[in-house]
């Protein structure tokens, strides 16, 4: 073979492998673009059904309310299991209950037990399985709770949730800077009476960053009484969209 022809076949040999090279590159750009669409289509379908789950969620949740605005507007007070009662005293001047039962149950509206956290309690104990039940709904639900205008608070899973909280005076689960679910789901925020999903903020009880579902509960008299909800944290949501 002369010189010639092996310049040649060199030539051939080199360009064949650049040009390899370039198909090679734009086959992994391609797949790579592939793949990254695949996975934000994934992601999307992943988002929508959870915005699915939570707005079921929601849609019970406001049913559970208007059902209990009619134990609030029960003449004859009912029964209050009397695991729910907070009779003991944190270090933080809240009362928190002692029962093992599903929800721990938090007291800051006054030094002692008020006539109306104790209707409260009459109507929370008429929920005292079926909080714990909604929460149980869910896989990404984290916690589910009742946080009544007395100040009063009934949380599931029964953690004791009335030494986690700062005491009164630094802090109230019914401010909208403290803690905003309770005041979104009110008439300032939520003149129609709908269930709402909050902006995420930094649970009370050590969640982290939360997202809550609420709707609100309405005395016979028109005044906004409590507020039930449940939370999602944002790493839960996180996970579940990236599982695919």
């Amino acid at each position: 073979m002369g010189l010639a022809a092996i310049v040649a076949l060199l030539l051939i040999e080199g360009l064949s492998s650049k040009l390899l090279d370039r198909i090679f590159d734009e086959q992994a750009l391609l797949l790579e673009q592939q793949s990254e669409k695949l996975i934000s289509e994934l992601m999307d379908e992943q988002a929508r059904s959870i915005d699915g789950q939570f707005s079921a969620a929601g849609r019970f949740l406001l049913a559970v309310a208007k059902s209990t605005e009619a134990l609030y507007a029960a003449t004859a007070m009912g029964e209050i299991d009397q695991e729910l009662i907070p009779t003991e005293r944190q270090e933080n001047s809240l009362l928190g209950n002692r029962g093992t039962g599903p929800l721990a149950i938090a007291f800051w509206g006054a030094s002692e037990l008020t006539d109306r956290a104790e209707k409260d309690l009459a109507v929370i104990s008429k929920l005292n399985h079926l909080l714990p039940e909604i929460r149980k709904s869910n896989s990404n639900f984290n916690a589910a709770w009742m946080i009544t205008a007395s100040g009063l608070a009934a949380y599931t899973p029964n953690i004791n949730v009335a030494a986690m909280l700062p005491p009164p005076g630094e802090f109230d689960l019914r401010n909208f800077e403290d803690d905003p679910p309770f005041s979104l789901s009110g008439p300032k925020w939520n003149p129609t009476r709908q269930y709402v999903f909050s902006d995420p903020y930094m649970d009370a009880a050590g969640n982290g960053l939360t997202l809550s579902i609420v709707a609100p509960i309405y005395s016979p008299t028109g005044d906004h009484a409590a507020s039930i909800g449940i939370d999602v944290t944002l790493s839960t949501i996180r996970n579940e969209i990236v599982r695919y």
